[in-house]
């Protein structure tokens, strides 16, 4: 019997990034610019919050015996400080067993279709139990595939 996971993307769903795109869109940032921004500030608290919903259910699953997996379409490039953001202080992800990040020749791959190539490989592995993400295309996707998935959805926050 192959071992239980839970498969939960980062932004939007562990950490809210609505400061973030809100620098962004204050500084007009588009294109290759505005990702580069949105990498280089995607750990930085000023920006960044943890969502503390998410974060107690993956500890419950987690505490449960599931493996925690991390699929964030996030560069390679920041794969260590994402993780030690995870692992640190008050963003404190207790039961994280693996983070897979984009590589760099997966740039430019849409989300969903990079996901579900990586979804296929954590199949052969663990038994999925649920997927949590908050794009549209993704959670479309990912219900295709025939996995439980809850999609996040935040109101405005102050």
């Amino acid at each position: 019997m192959k071992p239980r996971a839970v498969v939960c993307d980062i932004d939007g769903c562990l950490l809210d990034v609505s400061k973030l795109y809100l620098e962004i869109h204050k500084r007009s940032l588009k294109g290759q610019e505005m990702w580069n921004f949105f990498h280089e500030n995607a750990n930085n608290s000023e920006y960044v919050s943890k969502i503390v919903e998410i974060f107690s259910l993956l500890n419950l699953y987690g505490k449960a015996g599931y493996s925690i997996i991390i699929l964030t379409a996030r560069r390679d490039l920041i794969a260590k400080s994402t993780l030690h953001y995870l692992n640190t202080g008050g963003i404190h992800l207790e039961y994280l067993n693996q983070l897979i990040v984009r590589p760099v020749d997966k740039e430019g791959t849409p989300s969903h279709i990079f996901k579900k190539a990586e979804l296929e490989k954590l199949q052969e592995q663990f038994e999925i139990s649920l997927v949590i993400d908050d794009e549209y295309t993704n959670c479309a996707t990912f219900k295709e595939m025939g996995f439980t998935v809850l999609r996040v959805l935040r109101g405005k926050n102050d």
